[in-house]
């Protein structure tokens, strides 16, 4: 290394360390300025997600299985529709529900095929855009569904009368 020489500092050619300072310290503040606007979109992004999952949470526990059943026997005749409304009891929509045929004749069985109270058409239930499922002798079914979505279930015979034993779960 030589030594420094006096002539390389040029007062005139150097930059002043009072500008520079200014500068930089503004630079720093616009920096600054921008880390702030982004932690304050963090924070409301935040605020939106513990909101969100609030929601779910919420929804996950009204939706939770309570384990209850009810169930219902009898006998299904050609002529008229058997119906479990669920707004009655158990005064909400159920999850699921279930159907045994005891008895020596086909069943059909479908579920929120009514609504205020409007019986189905008998001619519909064999179509092939009915909402009715065969039940055959000695058969089960069973619709289990993730949310409280069944409002009623109807059934009726054909072919005959015959017995059937149906659940509901919630």
């Amino acid at each position: 290394m030589g030594r420094l020489n006096k002539n390389m500092f040029k007062p005139k050619e150097t930059v002043n360390p009072q500008a520079l300072t200014a500068v930089t310290l503004d630079d720093i503040s616009t920096g600054i300025d921008e880390l702030i606007k982004i932690e304050k979109d963090n924070q409301k992004l935040l605020a939106n997600s513990f909101t969100l999952l609030a929601n779910i949470l919420e929804e996950v526990r009204e939706e939770a299985d309570e384990g209850a059943v009810l169930s219902q026997s009898g006998t299904v005749t050609t002529t008229d529709f058997i119906f479990m409304d669920t707004i009655s009891a158990p005064e909400h929509p159920v999850k699921g529900y279930a159907v045994k045929n005891d008895g020596p004749n086909s069943i059909y069985v479908g579920h929120n095929v009514t609504k205020a109270g409007l019986q189905p058409s008998l001619g519909d239930i064999t179509s092939s855009l009915s909402r009715f499922r065969e039940i055959k002798n000695k058969e089960e079914i069973r619709f289990i569904f993730n949310r409280r979505k069944v409002e009623n279930v109807a059934f009726i015979a054909v072919g005959g009368s015959s017995l059937y034993r149906s659940w509901l779960v919630w």
